[in-house]
């Protein structure tokens, strides 16, 4: 199944997927919080709005697809997708999320304050 799972200690972690061939596994992301660590799996589609990486401090994780990412990138002027959320994040704080339209998941860990925050929506 495609998504992502975000745990704060060091812990086994096994992502089962029913299609593994239409499937994208990245390398785990650890926080350094206690050995906390992300995995993702995620289907080939919509890669462009979708992020999986460590910027600095942060990890940013975004599932989904933004309809909004055009307007975005030129308000902030970024090019991608974790780029747009580090700005955003830098900007608006922890509910920068809430200026995207779309469907989607995702986690961002602000290492400084080592914590998660969870972001998502469910609609467009």
């Amino acid at each position: 199944m495609p998504g992502f799972f975000v745990s704060n200690i060091d812990t086994k972690i096994s992502l089962k997927d029913a299609y593994p061939e239409r499937c994208i596994k990245a390398a785990p992301l650890v926080t350094g919080m206690g050995g906390g660590k992300a995995l993702c799996q995620t289907l080939n589609k919509f890669l462009q709005d979708k992020a999986f990486v460590k910027l600095g401090d942060r990890i940013l994780i975004l599932e989904g697809c933004l309809l909004n990412k055009a307007d975005l990138f030129e308000k902030m002027g970024v090019r991608d997708v974790p780029a747009l959320m580090a700005s955003m994040y830098s900007r608006y704080g922890e509910d920068f999320f809430r200026h995207f339209r779309g469907s989607f998941s995702g986690a961002v860990y602000d290492g400084t304050l080592e914590k998660w925050i969870e972001i998502g929506r469910a609609h467009v």
